[in-house]
């Protein structure tokens, strides 16, 4: 069973590439919680800007500093490691707690850990949950931009011809693909899925729900796919289940597909090799679900600084950055 992500492009072949990722700064994000703290609670909201740091990392340090369990901080999603990011972490802190804190006074001041800086802190009624932030905000520059084989630098015309793909991202959007981050370092978590699946080795109960999500994930960006190689994945079609007027995909799971007629059809027909991995997510609970099969960047912007590309723009929780940036060029990571 091939696990290689191939995955058509909207626009055409690429023929420029870039180095991504070069430096923290390169790749910014910011998340934008959307709703404002309450000002009260026992949960205590603390916006923090992290450097060349994972979440869940920033997460047991905030838990061991206060003296609460790791199960007690909560936060809306896991940003980008190899980037300057900021956002909020929520710390479960009743009156007990916050009286030791007082006995012992500790001070947010004294929190440095190596590449974390506190931004502001605010008193909650509730804890984060994933995905319940309203938006990330990004920044990213595509450093070097050349030409994908002969490494030769841009000329004006090649300039141009990013300008109409650009232009037509900010018009029509993306394919909706998940990014590669999803599926664990080279594909590990889909290795794990086929052993699961196929040859029940049961993974750890830490490892479930991870690989869970990339199975679903990957069938899904089959469907998109195939889609994106017919040329249909930015219409309705017969059958299909709009989400915001768009065309939308499936996220496996338990009960009938809501798609009907051809869009059915491309479902069956995609999935039908992976039939073992449908009813193992079926077995594990997931009720079948919906994603639109459409990425609409917000806020689009981009610019030139000589030959590197920088460009800005938002997304919804569960979107990823780089399959914007997969439709312009081939990115070079640095590590």
């Amino acid at each position: 069973m091939s696990f290689q992500n191939t995955l058509h492009r909207a626009y055409g072949p690429i023929g420029y590439q870039a180095d991504f990722k070069a430096f923290p700064e390169d790749f910014q994000v910011n998340e934008a919680l959307g709703v404002s703290p309450s000002g009260s609670g026992e949960h205590l909201l603390l916006r923090i800007r992290k450097t060349s740091q994972n979440t869940h990392w920033v997460a047991k340090l905030l838990a061991e500093y206060v003296g609460v369990s790791e199960k007690d901080v909560g936060y809306c999603g896991r940003k980008d490691r190899h980037a300057i990011t900021t956002q909020w972490f929520s710390l479960y802190m009743p009156k007990q707690q916050q009286q030791l804190l007082t006995q012992t006074d500790r001070q947010w001041h004294d929190f440095k850990p190596d590449g974390v800086e506190l931004l502001e802190q605010h008193w909650h009624k509730q804890k984060l949950r994933r995905g319940v932030h309203q938006a990330n905000h990004f920044k990213i520059r595509l450093r070097s931009v050349c030409k994908l084989n002969a490494q030769e630098a841009l000329t004006t015309q090649d300039k141009l011809q990013l300008a109409e793909k650009l232009n037509q991202i900010t018009k029509s959007g993306v394919p909706n693909y998940f990014g590669e981050q999803r599926f664990g370092r080279e594909g590990k978590n889909l290795e794990s899925a086929q052993k699961w699946f196929a040859q029940n080795q049961k993974p750890s109960r830490r490892e479930k729900s991870m690989i869970l999500s990339s199975a679903r994930s990957y069938l899904f960006n089959r469907v998109l796919a195939q889609r994106v190689a017919d040329n249909n994945w930015d219409q309705l079609i017969e059958g299909d289940v709009p989400l915001d007027s768009k065309p939308s995909g499936p996220l496996w799971g338990r009960g009938r597909s809501a798609a009907m007629d051809d869009a059915l059809t491309y479902e069956q027909q995609v999935l039908a090799p992976w039939a073992q991995w449908c009813d193992g997510l079926e077995h594990q609970g997931l009720q079948q679900e919906r994603r639109s099969l459409v990425l609409r960047p917000n806020d689009f912007t981009y610019g030139w600084d000589q030959d590197d590309l920088i460009v800005e723009f938002a997304l919804s929780p569960g979107q990823f950055a780089t399959a914007v940036l997969a439709e312009l060029v081939k990115l070079n990571q640095a590590y």
